[in-house]
């Protein structure tokens, strides 16, 4: 990818020096013509349209593209100052610069910290994942990055930085995370080896899923049984939030000594019971 922009780039500035060059020509021979008609010398057709040739041509390749760029540039700036001219002032964050954020950040009266650390990964590209622009964080270059409120099944403030990450009341945090790890609903995404496509399962005993992840997490095996290699697995499982806001994932193989499920880089074969469960969902 790198390779692809600067390839471009020096596409660019050779088109640009190039047109420059000739433009530097065009005007050359305008101003001889000139001198010349003021001298009342002749000048031949020849050099007249040369003259205007290579200078159209200069302006077109060496200014051009810089002009375009210009423009571009500007057009920019006022979609970004129209994006945020309608929000009110307390819904701006300013910082030196964008990385200040990671640091944490006042909003609303509160300090706001980041939820990486806690294993809560909104996806952004799921449908149920929802998020309106509400402020923005606005750097000393005045350069900005929305902030989005985030709908979230427990009705609290969470706020999504625009390329960034997510950010919560750092007296909130606890909750959220204790929500998350052991309340929200899920529902399923099931992803088997024999077949092509995926499917999503519903109402979802969301607790019992919790049982199992930590049975295996606790009592698995840090390694795949002899004979057995990760991507021979039968499928896999992603259980998310209903809101989309966090993701479990199981794998699982039918063996000849029972099913296995592989959570948390462990490993564990599951009694009927467990085993019963994890197959009512994958084989709807």
């Amino acid at each position: 990818m790198a390779f692809i922009a600067m390839f471009f780039a020096t596409i660019f500035l050779v088109v640009v020096l190039v047109g420059l060059g000739i433009l530097l020509i065009g005007i050359a021979l305008d101003i001889i013509w000139g001198v010349m008609k003021h001298k009342q010398k002749k000048v031949h057709a020849v050099h007249k349209v040369f003259a205007v040739l290579l200078t159209i041509i200069g302006a077109i390749a060496g200014i051009g593209p810089l002009a375009a760029i210009g423009i571009m540039k500007v057009t920019d700036d006022i979609k970004e100052r129209a994006e945020i001219s309608d929000m009110p002032e307390e819904n701006f964050v300013y910082v030196d610069n964008f990385s200040d954020i990671y640091d944490g950040f006042d909003y609303h009266g509160a300090h706001y910290v980041e939820l990486d650390d806690y294993d809560i990964y909104p996806q952004r590209s799921h449908e149920n994942f929802k998020e309106e622009p509400v402020g923005a964080v606005i750097e000393d270059s005045g350069d900005h990055r929305l902030i989005y409120s985030v709908e979230n099944l427990l009705g609290l403030e969470i706020l999504d930085i625009e390329y960034s990450k997510v950010f919560v009341d750092e007296s909130k945090v606890d909750e959220i995370v204790d929500y998350y790890s052991n309340k929200a609903q899920y529902y399923c995404q099931v992803n088997r080896s024999d077949k092509d496509f995926s499917f999503d399962v519903e109402d979802i005993d969301s607790g019992r899923v919790r049982e199992i992840r930590s049975l295996v997490r606790e009592q698995g095996m840090a390694y795949l049984p002899d004979g057995l290699e990760y991507s021979d697995s039968d499928g896999y499982m992603l259980f998310y939030s209903i809101d989309d806001m966090v993701c479990e994932d199981f794998t699982w193989w039918e063996t000849d000594d029972g099913l296995l499920l592989a959570s948390g880089a462990r490993y564990l074969y599951l009694d009927d019971g467990d085993a019963g469960f994890i197959r009512s969902i994958v084989d709807k």
